[in-house]
């Protein structure tokens, strides 16, 4: 048994894709128009952040939920994210084989940016 994907309930779709496909350049591998809703998915399709904008989407969808992403080059995205004027909350390094840092997307969901070293 696997986890497929993690779904975030979000508010404007351009601007979560210019943060998760942009930003964090995470590739999408698949869109749906589904009625009321679009749908987006990115990352892998084995193991993908499923976007979904429309009816029923919560007002406050970031509550209380995170995913990680994993960097080769933690450096790289911490100085990009940084050079786009977005708060990032590290780097940590827990034990030395992982170091991560915090941002937040647009609709306020936590986002892990890890790198198992």
């Amino acid at each position: 048994m696997k986890i497929s994907w993690t779904t975030f309930k979000i508010t404007d779709m351009t601007k979560s894709l210019e943060f998760y496909r942009d930003i964090l350049e995470l590739p999408v591998v698949g869109e749906i128009n589904a009625g009321p809703r679009k749908i987006t998915f990115l990352g892998e399709q084995e193991n993908a952040l499923e976007l979904i904008e429309g009816e029923g989407c919560p007002a406050n969808p970031g509550e209380g939920v995170s995913v990680g992403i994993v960097y080769d080059d933690l450096g790289k995205m911490i100085d990009k994210i940084k050079g786009l004027g977005i708060s990032v909350i590290g780097p940590v390094s827990p034990n030395p084989h992982l170091r991560f840092f915090f941002v937040k997307d647009p609709d306020g969901y936590t986002v892990q940016l890890c790198e198992n070293m």
